[in-house]
């Protein structure tokens, strides 16, 4: 995921076991649904998009990595669809480096990185 990646670095963060758990960035683009990168536990990173329904945040989609060898081994898109493989999702996987990524990136997510980006990355997390 090198937009993941990027945007990460564009924060302050080498890799992912740079960020402490639970820190978030969201990042907003005109016309899509707000993009929030999500540490949920020591090689667990949370990549989704959110939107509202009737009170609820819906995630559209949400794929958590194993970032140790970057394998989706969790898929959601609310209300429906839920996978876990601890192994891996190959299907989740593969969207989301050949498709997602490209998208976010298109979509002008890294862009919004840059432009949200603290000017002292460091000075920003908190422990």
């Amino acid at each position: 995921m090198n937009t993941i990646q990027e945007i990460l670095e564009l924060h302050g963060f080498d890799s992912v076991e740079d960020m402490p758990i639970s820190y978030e960035i969201k990042l907003e683009v005109d016309g899509f649904m707000p993009l929030v990168i999500e540490k949920v536990d020591a090689h667990r990173l949370s990549v989704a998009h959110y939107y509202e329904q009737n009170g609820d945040l819906m995630r559209d989609p949400e794929i958590v990595f194993d970032t140790q060898v970057w394998v989706a081994v969790e898929y959601r898109q609310d209300p429906f669809v839920y996978q876990r493989d601890e192994g891996g999702l190959v299907d989740a996987t593969a969207f989301a480096l050949d498709t997602w990524d490209d998208d976010l990136e298109r979509q002008g997510f890294v862009e919004a990185a840059r432009e949200a980006a603290p000017a002292s990355p460091a000075q920003e997390v908190v422990a």
